[in-house]
């Protein structure tokens, strides 16, 4: 992991608002970029490149951004961030060899250590089915137990839900779309839960409907192509 230091570079105001400025240090096209704050207000970026790598910018007390540099080995196609019990950051990705998921954990030290997780059985995944497609996108959470649950949506419009057991294992459901196949390609997910603590997840993609899932239930969203 390398560390680094970068300042916003331009700034400037239009009619729809005002360019803060930019932050420069990917080599190649970024795919992907998460935004959050830390306790003092201050921004957390993580972003995904075509470079093979995933950054991390700090903003720091003085405007300044700390950019941390997690080396992958292959493009970073999708990334999604969260915070564990000890406010360590915890990165899930998705890369473009295979379509593999990635999970990065900050260590005590501020390193980090990479787990991947394989669908062919791997690390104790249990697969439900063959023929499960590259995965495009990917979402995670951390359960009240401090264990993780990712979302991935696949080329073959099938949503996969990852649940961390106590062992370290995952298991992972599959929830089928409405449309199967290339037709049916899920390009963004997102998952929350109800007031329950039911799991709620929205996917979207290829065929233009936005698809609403609810306890193993599909509901689909009249919304046409944008």
């Amino acid at each position: 992991m390398d560390t680094t230091t970068t300042t916003m570079i331009g700034s400037g105001e239009n009619e729809l608002g005002e360019l803060l400025g930019t932050l420069q240090g990917h080599a190649r096209p970024v795919d992907s970029i998460q935004i959050s704050r830390d306790a003092k207000g201050r921004l957390l970026i993580v972003s995904g490149s075509n470079d093979n790598t995933i950054k991390i910018w700090e903003e720091q007390e003085d405007g300044s951004f700390k950019v941390r540099t997690l080396r992958h080995w292959c493009s970073v196609e999708s990334v999604h961030m969260n915070r564990d019990a000890n406010g360590r950051l915890v990165i899930v990705s998705r890369s473009s060899d295979n379509g593999d998921i990635q999970i990065w954990k900050e260590q005590e030290d501020g390193s980090f250590k990479v787990r991947i997780l394989k669908r062919d059985g791997r690390f104790k995944v249990r697969i439900l089915q063959d023929g499960l497609g590259w995965i495009n996108a990917v979402q995670m959470s951390i359960d009240a137990n401090g264990r993780l649950e990712i979302v991935s949506g696949s080329q073959i419009g099938n949503i996969e839900i990852w649940q961390e057991q106590e062992n370290g294992s995952f298991k992972v459901k599959i929830l089928q779309g409405e449309i199967q196949g290339d037709e049916g390609a899920i390009f963004t997910v997102q998952m929350s839960r109800d007031a329950n603590g039911r799991m709620v997840i929205v996917s979207a993609g290829l065929d233009g409907v936005i698809q609403i899932w609810q306890s193993q239930k599909a509901y689909l969203g009249l919304l046409g192509l944008l």
